[in-house]
């Protein structure tokens, strides 16, 4: 018996899964890994461009369908959450099907969504096919990152998870600018049209080239946890959006939040008890992981808190259009892509410690000035303060999920990366829509005379939602400098 097959037998003996090894079509080229994960990142690329270029396109579409701002917002934020929910079950996934396979579905599901929002004759149909998009990218995501670990060596995982950063970073901030050009030339539904062709010659490409880059194994899916935490995610959602409009202390509100809060609880108490968990909670015991998943997370909240309140400034207080708002924070997107692979190598070099500090002290630089600004402060000085903090922001992305990954191996990575992206997808949907929540809260109380009071935007609001930020900001400052030692250099 060979060495391979005796490691195999082992695991059977200890009742682990049971490792297949990917097969390989004969059309398929045998181009180097590398190749392939460049392939694999083109095709996130343009699937997370579509997280959020809707933005700019919501009142076209909310004249059309008759609906509200509420309602057209979920556009973007159900896409978000259904992202959080879908990256749970990557675990399950990357570890059960073929690289290849699963990869082309992903495309292949967000290509399907693409065209039936272009044909789409009502809202509620636009917003299945939002959600079919969002399935797509949600496996996407996790998949490319562990592809990256498996590809580059250990002491390369910060630059490789940094060029994954670039793009699931800069797409989705680069997005409302594509797509507000877009809608001034044609139409919103040319939107889809654009991503669905793109996603279609990704797809193409990845059908010749895209080969699976390891094993996967034997491992079944628990159907009760699903039917725990789905509905728990779900109900979450909806109670936090209830909350933005009907006010903290509504008790259905509340009651919701309670029922989703048990669902989640009973979740994570099952998972603890089973021998093929669909994701590993038991990850969260190392210090690690739970570091690496509270920056993650805290920098989402920030991106997105940013790109939904700096336009909404912009327009309400400055008075200028969607896209002139879009064309001030693209070059702060732009900064943050090329920064990202730059950062990853940083972080390889100097470790947690010292990249954390520099990301967290960059975005409460930048934070802090946002809760200066006025109705006088000009559009330039803006965009190269959203600059600074795109840049601390870049510190803390990929670099940090790098740090929650480092001590696994094994079908334990793709647990990590499903628990570091489900929960910066949810946290970062959630905490942005409490930062809003408490912008428009914060007008009415301090401001409910301003002009912009009834769009829930003044500056008073503005101050109050970028000053929480910048105190949490500078609470986990502290944390990991109290809790996170100086990378040791070997000499």
């Amino acid at each position: 018996m060979s060495s391979a097959e005796a490691q195999d037998a082992s695991i059977e003996r200890e009742g682990e899964p049971r490792r297949v090894e990917e097969t390989v079509p004969p059309y398929v080229a045998h181009v180097p890994m590398k190749v392939v994960f460049y392939i694999m990142l083109a095709a996130t690329f343009v699937t997370s461009a579509a997280q959020a270029m809707l933005s700019t396109a919501l009142p076209a579409i909310m004249t059309e369908f008759s609906v509200d701002a509420s309602m057209g917002n979920l556009l973007t934020t159900g896409y978000i959450y259904v992202l959080g929910i879908l990256s749970v079950l990557t675990a399950f996934l990357i570890q059960r099907f073929d690289t290849r396979k699963l990869f082309l579905a992903a495309v292949g599901c967000f290509v399907i969504g693409s065209m039936l929002a272009w044909l789409a004759p009502s809202y509620y149909i636009l917003l299945a096919a939002r959600f079919l998009q969002a399935g797509g990218n949600g496996v996407l995501i996790p998949l490319v990152q562990t592809v990256a670990v498996s590809v580059y060596p250990k002491e390369r995982h910060g630059f490789a998870l940094g060029l994954v950063g670039m793009v699931i970073g800069f797409a989705p901030a680069v997005g409302p600018s594509i797509a507000g050009i877009i809608v001034q030339v044609a139409s919103w539904r040319m939107i889809f049209v654009v991503l669905g062709g793109l996603a279609t010659i990704a797809f193409a490409a990845s059908f010749f080239t895209v080969r699976g880059a390891g094993a996967h194994y034997k491992v079944s899916l628990d159907v009760r946890s699903c039917l725990l935490f789905i509905p728990g995610l779900i109900l979450l959602l909806v109670g936090v959006t209830l909350i933005e409009q009907r006010g903290l202390y509504d008790a259905s509100c509340c009651a919701i939040i309670c029922l989703a809060g048990f669902l989640l609880i009973a979740f994570c108490h099952r998972q603890l008890h089973l021998e093929e968990p669909v994701l590993k909670v038991q990850l969260f015991r190392g210090k690690h992981v739970i570091l690496g998943v509270a920056l993650c997370a805290l920098a989402q909240i920030a991106m997105v808190t940013g790109s939904v309140q700096l336009p909404l400034y912009m327009q309400e207080l400055h008075g200028i259009s969607a896209l002139e708002a879009g064309l001030v924070l693209l070059p702060g997107s732009v900064l943050m892509a090329f920064a990202s692979p730059v950062v990853g190598s940083f972080y390889d070099r100097h470790g947690m410690r010292v990249s954390a500090t520099v990301g967290l002290l960059a975005l409460a630089a930048g934070t802090l000035s946002f809760a200066l600004f006025d109705q006088a402060t000009p559009e330039w000085v803006i965009g190269a303060l959203y600059c600074v903090r795109m840049v601390g922001l870049a510190f803390l992305m990929m670099p940090m999920t790098a740090y929650a990954l480092e001590k696994l191996s094994g079908p334990d990575v793709a647990h990590g990366t499903a628990i570091v992206n489900s929960l910066r997808q949810i946290v970062g949907s959630l905490g942005s829509s409490v930062l809003v929540a408490s912008m428009a809260a914060a007008t009415q109380a301090l401001e409910p005379d301003a002009p912009t009071a009834a769009a829930g935007v003044s500056l008073a609001g503005l101050h109050a939602s970028f000053a929480m930020q910048v105190v949490l900001t500078l609470f986990t400052l502290a944390c990991v400098l109290l809790i996170v030692t100086p990378l040791k250099r070997k000499a």
